[in-house]
């Protein structure tokens, strides 16, 4: 069909529809068709923050009682049968680690009375330290977040006198994994008992660029940057399901048969046996490990869609769905069985994000993890002992504040203590 355009009609050229954006796409092994392909999804509203939105009709809330809580579990059996797992090298830890810090130290989200109690220690907050992966910054000790995992790591090695550290995998993305890399180079120089072919890492990609935010959908187009140059974002934290199952099919890891799979800045999520244990006697594809929301609490949570119990994203909640009625959230920290991982085939929905960056606001897509839905065995944890999230600089000076006598703090030292041996 001929298209027919009135004279003195201006057409508009997208940043797609032009042949170096298209040979930049080509050169990164990207097909400029699926990237059209997507603009068009944008453009039409087929792809929108309204999308992905589950219909309430379709949701029904579990009941508060439908899920163990840790305390209930058979310790000694599970603990014992986890253990036996680990001797036997039957665990991959796998890092969620793809963040750049610029987010982490933004004074925006610092509150008034946070900038004024902590006013000296953000002052001394380097530029170098602002423009460095989040995972390699300083957080307890002037130690990293990498750094805090390696000791967990270490501890229970020698707590449970296994003959080698499990094998772990980083997933770093395009931006960090430079300088990740060579953090970790420095501290299997400082830990001499780490195995350095233990260590594995995968990266994200740049594989969709970002697009520009916009009021009319009609008029997205592709973000170009202040050189000109296209802008790439990692594509969210459920990117972990295909590189995993990339990396594992090109390199054999000897008896790994499980994986814990944990968020970076998390600095509940250590390893514990007893979970392990549990995940493993559920014979299932995935254990959630789930905490009890407090006021002001955010997050996916376990939910029925269609009659399935699958983990719901915040936004794919609709309007005039009552998200307390689901008192507990998914924490990001899950354990999974390998050969079901493997076998997963599914392609991740992609959602929109939108981010502020210096150059303007913008829509990039990503991937979620808990999209990954697998048969799944959930379980309501302790957030004293396993959900101590640092989503800002900010919020690890508060849980180290000795000046505030709050059982947050002081649980927070106890975890200290306990799992990381400071």
């Amino acid at each position: 069909m001929k298209l027919e355009v009135k004279p003195g009609t201006i057409l508009l050229m997208y940043h797609i529809d032009n042949a170096a954006i298209q040979a930049k796409l080509r050169a990164r092994g990207i097909d400029p068709d699926h990237i059209k392909a997507l603009h068009v999804k944008l453009q039409t509203g087929e792809l929108d923050h309204s999308s992905f939105v589950i219909d309430a009709s379709r949701l029904r809330p579990p009941q508060p009682n439908e899920f163990p809580h840790y305390q209930q579990l058979h310790h000694a059996e599970l603990q014992q049968q986890g253990i036996t797992a680990l001797r036997q090298d039957q665990l991959l830890v796998f890092w969620l680690n793809g963040g750049a810090a610029t987010r982490y130290f933004d004074h925006s989200k610092i509150t008034a009375a946070e900038q004024q109690r902590y006013h000296s220690v953000l002052q001394t907050v380097a530029d170098d330290m602002v423009s460095s992966p989040k995972g390699i910054t300083p957080v307890v000790n002037g130690l990293s977040y990498l750094e805090l995992k390696i000791r967990n790591l270490l501890h229970h090695t020698a707590q449970y006198h296994l003959s080698h550290h499990p094998h772990v995998i980083i997933m770093n993305s395009f931006i960090t994994d430079a300088a990740t890399r060579k953090h970790v180079q420095q501290l299997l120089r400082k830990y001499p008992t780490l195995e350095p072919d233990r260590f594995h890492f995968v990266v994200q990609q740049p594989l969709i660029p970002r697009f520009q935010k916009v009021m009319d959908l009609k008029n997205i187009d592709l973000f170009i940057d202040q050189t000109g140059e296209l802008s790439w974002a990692p594509c969210g934290h459920g990117d972990f399901i295909y590189l995993l199952q990339h990396y594992l099919r090109e390199t054999h890891i000897p008896q790994v048969q499980y994986m814990f799979f944990a968020n970076i800045d998390n600095l509940g999520a250590t390893l514990d046996p007893v979970l392990l244990g549990a995940h493993i006697q559920t014979g299932r594809g995935r254990t959630v490990e789930l905490a009890t929301k407090t006021l002001g609490d955010q997050g996916g949570a376990p939910c029925y869609v269609d009659g399935q119990l699958i983990i719901v994203e915040q936004m794919k909640f609709p309007s005039d769905f009552d998200q307390d009625q689901i008192p507990f959230f998914n924490t990001n920290t899950f354990w999974f069985t390998l050969n079901d991982l493997l076998a997963f085939e599914e392609d991740l929905p992609l959602v929109l994000a939108e981010k502020t960056l210096p150059e303007g606001e913008v829509i990039q897509l990503e991937h979620f993890a808990c999209d990954v839905n697998l048969p799944s065995h959930y379980v309501i944890v302790p957030r004293e002992r396993r959900f101590w999230p640092v989503k800002r600089f900010v919020d690890a000076l508060i849980y180290q504040d000795q000046t505030i006598a709050g059982k947050k703090q002081h649980d927070f030292q106890a975890l200290l203590r306990t799992d990381y041996g400071l």
